[in-house]
């Protein structure tokens, strides 16, 4: 294997690295915070201060076996308080700390004999949090996302696009984003993903975080980085449940629920989610296009109203068990079930210069259910407070089952009427099997790494058709009649390093190595596409501290992102006359390579990203002039590079209002290929978010939000501005009880996706619109039972998580 220039960069500042952090000088302050009865204590609060002044040097919370650490301390006389609930206050002696060697000092706090039967602590979060590799958003303290959905939330957040037909979402600009909810991937198929999310109460949401530059911990799947949502948890020993309801209404109704359960005792765990939820919806969907070809001009327009239900059902069930104080089992069962059903009338027109006029109807009855389960075992081990050992082990099974029926009635210039009966199929089952093993070690203060390796073992059996009633016998159309089949391995090992250079440098740097072995074939063609390939993804990040009110932030990586399964087990959806939506089995991984740099002044935050992406993947008509045939389907890009810079402003204008600025400028060079011609584009665009928050009286308060766009290019492709404003009310009776109303687009300006293809040289004349359902109003009621002094039980992660995404 051949190392390339880049690579062997990256390995000499990776040495660099690890060599300054080796001669670099170590004064650190470590001990471990115990009870009078020699039991460590968890959770213990340790502060340290700086003599003469008694000036606030850094504090640490104590971990299971109590231990703490202060690392990269400057010389100089130091004194340590440590506190916990129900213990005294503890104050060490003044200890000289200097180059001759580090310190460890354990401290032992005495019961108090003064008891607190309760503590509520409130601590006020900012919407929005900037670190170094990801924004995160703080749902709790947004009022229109109490009483809104996940996906709403989500087209709300800084920089993230939200592509509802094709169930895709976009970060920083760029397509391939990971879903993760709570650590672990969503793999879903788009549309499930994008109803999931439209239906899952944004009041059940702790937080989004947006990944843009994650670490080689993460498989290297993804070049727009990772979402990750977070639900609210429940925490302590003893039972804890959480019931939330909403009702909607936009053109038609919409309502669901969720029940979340949690009971800890002693080494037990055990935890339940379930969710329900209905929405009958109304879309509108508008399309035009004009084909030639040898002197033929044919114009189609189509017109169809969309009244459709979706059921969407959830349920997730565990349990830990602490085997002892260092080893944790655990056993996760996940399942959901989408069920689509929607009976649509379309109206065409055509007209043809040579033949003349034509209309017809098409009603399409369409059925499309999801359905899927998992099960994940894992081990944990703890050896000491420094190091840690993980184990998973999922198994996946889903199954797409989607017929859609079609009846068409056309009607030439002289009113000749023509019906034909056809039908689309797809059954498609697929099956996951991921193993992953993780190693985490602090090796001294100032340096620890973590390590794995991981296997994936994949594949599917896509049963493709069209058939055509005649004489009341089903045909297959040859041209959409297949069966594919896919057998695709992934292995992966990687290495990362946390570097402290000094107290205000830090490093990190990892090395992912992913080997790819996907082969495709159909019982028609054969083998499609062969890909062997074994790649290494670098990553690395510093942060420079220049004071406390100023600090820089320097990152690079590399990624992949696979098309998605859906993409490569395509089905056929009939938009109208000869217009169709489709797949493409031959679609090849992107390449993308990205660096930013982002400057933090106070809270002000100045951020610059540049990347470079191989093979990107757009969706794109394809055209048959001859047959006057449209096909709308993923396809790859030659080239793509794009730029962005973005600032992020706070500003809190009294004690009851607060307002937060983001803006946006991107500016991105494009390289699609028609009909194996390589074109150039180049595109600007700005985007900008503002929300206003008010403490009102009474427990009550209010949130204005505000997203703007403007025109863009997405390929081919123009995409005009947007904008949408939202409201909320909110109205907490109690902490454990809260009552809150959005309205969702007030002025129905966002609630589409519209793309125009206006390429006339190239045969590619193409418009289409799609409005959704804007201007919504949404009741939310959630209600907190149970205990309400919780212990934090430990986060659930599975080893298949990076394997969902590709269910988009």
């Amino acid at each position: 294997m051949k190392i390339n220039e880049t690579m062997k960069r990256y390995l000499i500042l990776l040495s660099f690295l690890l060599l300054v952090s080796t001669l670099t000088a170590q004064q650190n302050w470590s001990g471990q915070v115990k009870g009078t009865d020699g039991q460590a204590l968890e959770y213990a609060n340790v502060l340290l201060y700086k003599m003469p002044d008694s000036s606030f040097v850094r504090g640490a919370v104590t971990g299971k076996e109590g231990y703490y650490f202060f690392e990269q301390l400057a010389s100089g006389a130091y004194f340590l308080n440590a506190s916990l609930l129900g213990y005294g206050d503890y104050y060490s002696p003044a200890v000289e700390l200097d180059a001759s060697g580090d310190i460890q000092h354990d401290v032992v706090l005495r019961e108090d004999g003064l008891m607190l039967e309760a503590v509520d602590v409130v601590a006020e979060k900012p919407l929005f949090e900037q670190k170094i590799d990801r924004t995160v958003v703080n749902v709790q303290n947004s009022i229109t996302s109490a009483g809104a959905t996940a996906l709403e939330v989500l087209e709300r957040s800084p920089g993230v696009t939200v592509d509802r037909i094709n169930g895709q979402l976009g970060l920083q600009g760029k397509e391939g984003v990971i879903v993760m909810l709570n650590g672990k991937r969503m793999r879903m198929e788009g549309q499930a993903l994008v109803q999931l999310l439209q239906s899952m109460p944004a009041g059940q949401v702790e937080k989004i975080e947006l990944i843009t530059a994650p670490p080689a911990s993460f498989d290297a799947e993804g070049d727009a980085g990772i979402i990750n949502i977070q639900t609210l948890k429940n925490e302590g020993e003893g039972m804890n449940a959480n019931i939330a309801l909403n009702t909607a209404y936009g053109q038609r109704a919409k309502y669901g629920g969720s029940v979340n359960f949690n009971f800890r005792k002693n080494k037990l765990n055990l935890f339940a989610d379930l969710s329900m939820n209905h929405d009958y919806s109304l879309h509108d969907v508008d399309i035009s296009r004009i084909n030639e070809f040898e002197g033929r001009i044919t114009t189609i327009g189509i017109r169809t109203q969309r009244p459709a239900f979706t059921g969407l059902y959830n349920a997730r069930l565990g349990l830990d068990y602490d085997l002892s104080k260092k080893t944790t089992v655990g056993l996760l069962m996940t399942g959901y079930r989408r069920h689509w059903d929607m009976t649509s009338t379309t109206d065409n027109t055509v007209v043809d210069n040579i033949d003349g006029d034509l209309s017809s109807q098409l009603v399409a009855a369409e059925i499309n259910d999801w359905s899927h389960w998992m099960v994940n075992a894992s081990v944990r081990h703890r050896f000491d407070e420094h190091s840690e050992l993980a184990f998973d082990v999922d198994y996946l099974e889903y199954l797409d089952d989607n017929p859609v029926s079609y009846l068409d009635r056309q009607r030439d210039s002289e009113q000749q009427l023509r019906e034909e009966e056809f039908r689309s199929l797809k059954y498609t089952p697929l099956e996951f099997k991921v193993a992953r093993l993780d190693y985490k070690r602090r090796w001294r203060p100032g340096f620890s790494s973590e390590m794995g390796i991981k296997g994936t073992l994949s594949g599917f059996t896509n049963d493709v058709s069209v058939d055509r009633l005649d004489k009341q016998t089903w045909v297959n159309d040859p041209h959409f009649t297949d069966i594919y089949r896919l057998d695709e391995k992934i292995a992966a090992a990687y290495a990362s390093f946390d570097i402290t250079l000094s107290p205000r440098l830090k490093a990190k740097a990892g090395l992912r190595y992913e080997y790819y072995d996907s082969d495709l074939g159909s019982d028609q063609e054969g083998r499609l596409l062969l890909q062997q390939f074994g790649r290494l993804f670098p990553t690395a990040f510093l942060t420079w501290e220049l004071n406390d009110q100023q600090q820089i932030q320097l990152s690079y990586n590399e990624r992949i992102t696979r098309p998605a399964f859906n993409d490569i087990a395509p089905a056929f959806f009939f938009w109208g006359f000869n217009t169709i939506l489709g797949g493409n089995p031959t679609v090849k991984p992107t390449i993308s390579r990205k660096v930013s740099a982002a400057l933090r002044h106070k809270s002000l935050l100045l951020t610059l990203q540049y990347s470079d992406d191989d093979n990107p993947l757009v969706f794109q008509p394809e055209v048959d002039a001859e047959a006057n045939v449209l096909m709308t389907r993923v396809v790859n890009m030659a080239d793509r590079k794009g730029a962005m810079i973005s600032l992020n402003a706070p500003w809190q204008l009294t004690s009851w209002w607060e307002s937060r600025y983001n803006l946006a400028a991107y500016w991105q060079h494009f390289e699609p290929i028609v009909e194996g011609e390589v074109l150039t584009r180049n595109d600007r665009y700005v985007t900008a978010t503002v929300s206003q928050n008010f403490k009102l009286p009474q427990d009550f308060g209010a949130e204005l939000t505000a997203n703007w766009s403007s025109r863009r290019s997405w390929g081919l492709a123009q995409v005009p501005a947007r904008a949408s404003f939202n409201l909320g009310l909110q109205k907490s009776f109690s902490p454990d009880v809260k009552l809150s109303l959005s309205w969702n687009d007030l002025f129905n300006l966002g609630s589409f996706f519209d793309i125009n293809f206006d390429e006339p040289d190239l045969n590619i004349v193409y418009r289409m619109r799609y409005e959704f359902e804007g201007n919504i109003a949404r009741l939310a009621l959630t209600w907190q039972l149970g205990n309400g002094k919780i212990k934090r039980g430990a986060e659930r992660q599975t080893g298949s998580e990076e394997e969902r995404r590709r269910m988009n």
